[in-house]
Order: C-alpha cells, then sequence, then structure tokens
C-alpha cells in the first residue's frame, strides 16, 4: 500500500511526503480488512509527518490551509499460495 501527500506552498513551491509498505498475507480473504487498517495507519502517519512545516522558501510565511488534496492509493499485497 502507498499513501503521499503533497502540499502547496507560498512562491511555487511544495512539501511533499509518502509512505509505501508492503505485506504478505496468508488468506487472500484478509485483503479488505487489511487494506483498511493499512491505508488508516499510512495516512495517519503521513499527515502527521506534514504537520512539521519545516524549511519555507526565503521570506515566505505560511499560507492558509490548502485545499483538497490528492490522494494515491495503490494496495500490492502479496499473498501465499498453498
Amino acid at each position: 500500500a502507498n499513501y503521499c501527500k503533497k502540499l502547496g506552498l507560498p512562491g511555487y513551491s511544495s512539501h511533499q511526503y509518502g509512505v509505501t509498505i508492503r505485506a504478505e498475507l496468508g488468506d487472500i480473504n484478509q485483503v479488505p480488512e487489511e487494506s483498511e487498517r493499512v491505508y488508516r495507519l499510512l495516512q495517519t502517519s503521513v499527515d502527521r509527518e506534514l504537520q512539521q512545516t519545516g524549511w519555507l522558501p526565503q521570506g515566505r510565511q505560511p499560507g492558509p490551509a490548502p485545499g483538497p488534496v490528492q490522494r494515491s492509493r495503490h494496495l500490492d499485497l502479496l499473498t501465499q499460495t498453498a
């Protein structure tokens, strides 16, 4: 699973952070539940890290909160075969 978020900043700059995780499941029926659990975990982790403003372009202050954020969700879970 992959979760990535990009926030626009003043001066045509941006901050982006993403996390990818791969999991191996013993049963294909676990995929929907595991996908939901992992997605929530990744989303929370990325959002927490992006709260740290970090470097900004010279002479710029953070602007208003950004609008809706583009999100990508890709699930790549491996399953064991008997």
